[in-house]
């Protein structure tokens, strides 16, 4: 890549990076409705175990979410691999899992059939998605798009800045003091502002 190449992908990641704000504005006001009942039928009936689909750059933000659910909820949350399920069929048991994916596209095989068999399973599954027209957004019970837009840069930049907004928005205390807060109506401590 020449000088004039990269000085123009820098460029076009800077600009990425200064629409951030806004982009995570508008995602604020995107799916409302879909959080609420999202986070009602979550503190209903509360996960007895959480997964994560997801790889590269997206199982960066899934690492996020897990984070945030392992330690304001006291639940472990596993990172799925792949293969079990397109490799070797491995019969996972489904009831009370909630799984959520994290893709750009959700084009990708090995993202679409885990998913795929989880909800078939009875399992809770979400999908955190950019492309909500996509294989894995069909394959999801919930969808969440990312409203990041196309990428121009660098593929795992708008992931990286945006995801975090998305995922906060699934954990939001429900009761000062209460270990079921799934998408209630006040934030962490540490994260007013994200909040709908």
């Amino acid at each position: 890549m020449n000088s004039a190449a990269i000085s123009k992908s820098r460029s076009q990641m800077l600009a990425e990076a200064h629409q951030a704000p806004s982009v995570v504005a508008q995602q604020l006001l995107e799916s409302v409705a879909s959080y609420r009942d999202f986070g009602e039928q979550l503190r209903a009936k509360p996960p007895a175990s959480v997964l994560t689909v997801a790889r590269g750059s997206s199982d960066h933000a899934a690492h996020f979410m897990a984070y945030l659910i392992m330690a304001r909820l006291g639940k472990l949350v596993t990172s799925l691999p792949m293969s079990l399920i397109t490799l070797y069929q491995s019969k996972i048991d489904c009831q009370g899992l909630l799984s959520m994916a994290f893709s750009q596209s959700g084009q990708s095989p090995d993202l679409v059939a885990p998913m795929q068999y989880f909800t078939a399973g009875g399992a809770t599954t979400a999908a955190f998605i950019n492309d909500p027209h996509s294989p894995l957004a069909a394959a999801a019970q919930w969808v969440f798009p990312l409203c990041a837009g196309a990428e121009r840069s660098v593929a795992w930049l708008a992931r990286a800045l945006l995801r975090p907004g998305k995922m906060t928005r699934c954990y939001k205390p429900h009761y000062r003091g209460s270990r079921n807060r799934w998408s209630a109506p006040h934030m962490p401590i540490g994260l007013p502002v994200w909040r709908c």
